[in-house]
């Protein structure tokens, strides 16, 4: 968790985005999205909290899933 920790800090501090945990690992997370959040909080320089971190909702072949979207707001931008 101490290096997980790292990486969400770090990839916070380079794209100011929101960091979405997910992948084949992401059911396992949300046990621990609490511990996590409490581990990198301290570690951000220019927030408080880690309300940033947000558990993936799609739990089985995520990146089908994203990798579709592509085309399905393409279909709906041409309706």
């Amino acid at each position: 968790l101490n290096h997980l920790s790292l990486a969400i800090n770090s990839l916070r501090m380079i794209f100011d985005c929101d960091i979405v945990m997910g992948g084949y690992v992401g059911p396992y997370l949300l046990d621990y999205m609490d511990d996590i959040k409490a581990i990198v909080a301290p570690r951000n320089t220019f927030e408080n909290n880690a309300d940033y971190i947000k558990p993936c909702k799609f739990t089985f072949e995520a990146s089908a899933v994203g990798g579709a979207m592509y085309y399905l707001t393409e279909f709906m931008h041409h309706i």
